[in-house]
């Protein structure tokens, strides 16, 4: 059989079509751009690192919520006389604040800002949670009803920017930012035992609630020096507690408890 002349002609590449091309080009750029930058990773700035406080608060036994003197004058007949029940506790019976809503430990420094997101205030069983809030300038609230009858939460400085009364029925919600610094003052026109105040301070980063026990913890603080104020009923309670956080450990503790009320002078 006569040998075959036939050989495999070299492979060569196919010239790109002129969009890919183009596309190779402007990748190609955009990379040397990248790396003559330094980089996306180096031109990004990281977040500085946050820590917790965590600490103890005393004297909680000894605050007063002002619905219940409120309640005790017998010309506004908001109590009813009743046996005492044998199976609850003295303690039990006895008036005092309730930590986890009614004080919260602010701490008070540089670089306060609102978040974007409204915090969320709940309406039920007579009263709000929290009770008692601190909050930056600029910081929407967002009052949830979660009883299966009506609310109409307001403030009496409406002419303000304070929150006008309207109703609210099971589920419903609203949105409102207090207009400014200051104190503000909760009421409802439907259940007076309703009294909550929330405070607009420019210098409160981060707080925490109590638990029943007393024990706080605030997250989320950038390193700097604090001064962690109590609050009561819309106002400082007890003397604030100075403290500068550093960037390690993630969690830091305090010393010495918050006191926040002596049994002599209450808050």
């Amino acid at each position: 059989m006569a040998e075959s002349n036939w050989r495999h002609a070299p492979s060569v590449p196919a010239a790109a079509p002129p969009q890919r091309r183009r596309s190779l080009v402007c990748l190609t750029a955009v990379t040397l751009g990248v790396a003559a930058a330094g980089g996306f990773a180096s031109a990004q700035e990281e977040p500085p690192p946050t820590a917790a406080v965590k600490g103890e608060v005393q004297g909680g036994e000894f605050l007063l919520n002002p619905v219940w003197n409120e309640a005790r004058d017998p010309n506004n007949h908001r109590y009813t006389f009743r046996t005492p029940s044998v199976t609850v506790s003295q303690k039990a019976k006895t008036l005092t604040a309730f930590l986890p809503k009614e004080v919260p430990v602010v701490a008070l420094g540089e670089g306060a800002k609102a978040s974007e997101i409204a915090i969320e205030v709940q309406v039920s069983g007579g009263r709000t949670t929290p009770v008692t809030i601190v909050v930056p300038p600029g910081q929407s609230l967002q009052f949830v009803n979660r009883d299966p009858f009506p609310h109409a939460l307001y403030t009496s400085d409406t002419d303000k920017g304070g929150l006008p009364a309207q109703p609210m029925t099971k589920g419903a919600s609203r949105t409102w930012t207090p207009p400014g610094p200051g104190a503000y003052e909760l009421r409802d026109e439907l259940f007076p035992s309703v009294r909550s105040w929330v405070v607009v301070d420019a210098r409160a980063v981060a707080s925490g609630y109590p638990d029943l026990s007393g024990s706080f913890q605030i997250d989320g603080l950038p390193e700097g020096a604090y001064a962690l104020q109590a609050y009561f009923n819309g106002a400082p309670s007890g003397s604030p507690v100075t403290i500068d956080v550093r960037p390690f450990p993630a969690l830091q503790t305090l010393g010495a408890p918050i006191v926040v009320a002596t049994k002599e002078g209450g808050d």
